[in-house]
């Protein structure tokens, strides 16, 4: 990879990615890059259609090229002198059967290869976070780790996430 490519990504991540979420911050990937773009644009209102879209591409290559290197770090091959990206890219979408459906089998699969790659190690101070546990089903304790100052708005939030991951969840 040439230095100039490397450097015009840093200085888009740089210029971007300055006010992030704690989401965003503990998974790239959540990162929506035209939200970053616009917020940008906001803050500095004499850069240039073509400058923001160059930016907007850097960090999206960026990105993509981190999440390559995390899913293994050992093979990772950058991309070349031409540009050209490597063969090698993770996999983080279900592989779909020919009837375009993913079985649960495949989407936890997938779930869990990349939790285990992506996912960063998140250090919760314990003065700071109630450990809750919750006995779902007979055969199950659920454990919970949240901020001893949950507002009604996180709590929703939390909700609404374990609902969206239940198995026989059917979106509204």
């Amino acid at each position: 990879m040439k230095f100039q490519t490397a450097r015009g990504w840093r200085v888009a991540a740089s210029k971007l990615l300055d006010d992030l979420s704690e989401m965003e911050k503990n998974d790239i990937r959540t990162v929506d890059i035209d939200v970053v773009v616009r917020k940008l644009a906001n803050r500095n209102s004499e850069l240039s259609p073509r400058s923001l879209n160059d930016y907007r591409s850097r960090l999206r290559i960026a990105i993509q090229e981190f999440v390559t290197w995390c899913s293994d770090p050992a093979g990772y091959k950058p991309r070349g002198l031409n540009g050209k990206v490597s063969t090698k890219q993770p996999s983080v979408q279900p592989k779909i059967s020919s009837d375009r459906t993913a079985s649960k089998e495949q989407v936890r699969s997938s779930a869990t290869e990349t939790s285990q790659t992506l996912n960063p190690k998140v250090i919760v101070d314990a003065s700071d976070s109630l450990d809750l546990s919750y006995p779902l089903r007979p055969d199950f304790l659920a454990r919970v780790a949240i901020p001893r100052d949950l507002t009604t708005l996180e709590a929703k939030r939390l909700g609404a996430f374990l609902l969206a991951i239940a198995i026989d969840h059917k979106p509204e």
